[in-house]
């Protein structure tokens, strides 16, 4: 068996599986690319998910007090923290505040952010437009009706969680989907009733700069 993974090891199409490869015209060379791209972007995504987790964190602690996860009566939360601690029992650990905050995931923490109506506390995207991302976005929803800023903070939540997850499972970011009549990337989210935000793969870089300059702009320097 030795010799034969040997000889499956010497062929960089074995090891990245041919299935794998034809989303990217089965080019090992274009494989590489987006891997090397989400290795640039991995600090951004990285840099947002724990800035969000603790401006949440301290809005939270604000309003409700130091023991807000234990004493919160969100049954979306306490689901949440069943399952870490359900996890975590067979090691047999008290589980203190800030473990249990490390352990909420990206998509949790935007999900509590919406529930306890934070957006507007958290974050100020009034001047930030989607068409920049892609010509197919819309800023407005109907005729003289623009995004409110909390939408806009939505939006992006759902946007970077998107990104996040399809970064870490080193997914092809360049994939794209066909909605209706048009292609869009699949780095989307619904924003109203077949109303869809998408980040074109080459502005992802771009549109996490811009929320990260929105939050600190010294967190741009690895």
């Amino acid at each position: 068996m030795r010799e034969k993974i040997q000889v499956f090891c010497k062929k960089v199409e074995n090891l990245y599986s041919k299935k794998r490869l034809e989303s990217y015209a089965n080019s090992v060379g274009e494989h590489n690319k987006n891997l090397r791209f989400i290795a640039k972007i991995s600090y951004k995504i990285a840099v947002l998910e724990i800035s969000l987790r603790n401006m949440l964190d301290y809005c939270m602690q604000g309003q409700f007090g130091e023991n807000w996860i234990w004493e919160s009566n969100n049954e979306y939360l306490k689901e949440k923290i069943a399952e870490i601690q359900a996890k975590e029992s067979k090691q047999d650990l008290s589980l203190e505040h800030h473990q249990i905050l490390s352990r909420l995931t990206l998509g949790v923490i935007a999900r509590l952010i919406k529930e306890f109506k934070l957006q507007n506390s958290l974050l100020d995207l009034n001047d930030l437009t989607f068409k920049q991302y892609s010509q197919n976005n819309f800023d407005t929803i109907r005729k003289g009706y623009r995004f409110r800023n909390y939408q806009k903070v939505n939006i992006a939540l759902n946007l970077i969680v998107t990104i996040r997850n399809r970064a870490f499972h080193w997914e092809n970011l360049n994939k794209r989907k066909n909605i209706g009549n048009y292609e869009i990337s699949r780095i989307f989210t619904t924003a109203f009733k077949e109303v869809f935000i998408s980040i074109e793969p080459r502005n992802i870089e771009k549109f996490l700069d811009d929320l990260i300059d929105r939050i600190n702009k010294d967190l741009k320097n690895p």
